[in-house]
């Protein structure tokens, strides 16, 4: 999977050029208790960096759910991850609601996102920071993965009331990590 050229021909949905580095997925999973987390979302896993290291502190009764809008990531992603927890949707985090609807009754646990807000029109953004709430257990926490500081606080104080944050300069380009908690 050429990540530059999805990059290129789709920069408007495709985050990075280049895979998340170990630090930096370290960092993103280090503010998550894994032994609570019974169904998780990855919003974006794209070539499955992030969705791997999710897999390997995941317990094994767990589920994840991938939810990549990219035919194209998906089929990489159900090639290269032989994971019976791991479920691939191929549609977009708008519908989260109606994704976790499909599968029974039941939130997440946790919602991961490596989307680019930056790069998605404001009503996008909205409507999904609204669907990951609502598919949020109360005091559950969404951890988003972006490279800019400018776009994402705003939202997540509407949407969560705040949130906490981490810097990575370990890498291309440097990562801020996002943690915010469904209140009520």
């Amino acid at each position: 999977m050429n990540v530059i050229k999805q990059f290129l021909s789709d920069w408007k949905t495709t985050g990075a050029v280049v895979a998340t580095s170990q630090f930096t997925q370290a960092t993103m999973l280090d503010m998550v208790d894994f032994s609570r987390i019974k169904l998780a979302v990855e919003f974006g896993p794209g070539s499955g960096a992030i969705t791997k290291c999710i897999l390997s502190r995941m317990r094994p009764d767990a589920t994840l759910i991938g939810v990549e809008i990219n035919p194209s990531f998906a089929e990489v992603l159900r090639e290269r991850i032989a994971d019976s927890r791991l479920e691939i949707v191929v549609d977009s985090a708008t519908h989260l609601p109606a994704i976790l609807e499909a599968r029974g009754p039941g939130r997440a646990d946790c919602v991961f996102s490596s989307l680019p807000f930056m790069n998605l029109p404001p009503d996008l953004r909205d409507e999904i920071l609204q669907a990951a709430r609502e598919g949020l257990k109360p005091g559950a926490q969404l951890v988003a993965l972006q490279y800019t500081p400018w776009v994402l606080p705003r939202l997540l104080r509407r949407y969560f009331g705040g949130y906490h944050f981490r810097f990575n300069l370990l890498n291309v380009p440097p990562a801020f990590v996002y943690s915010a908690a469904r209140g009520d």
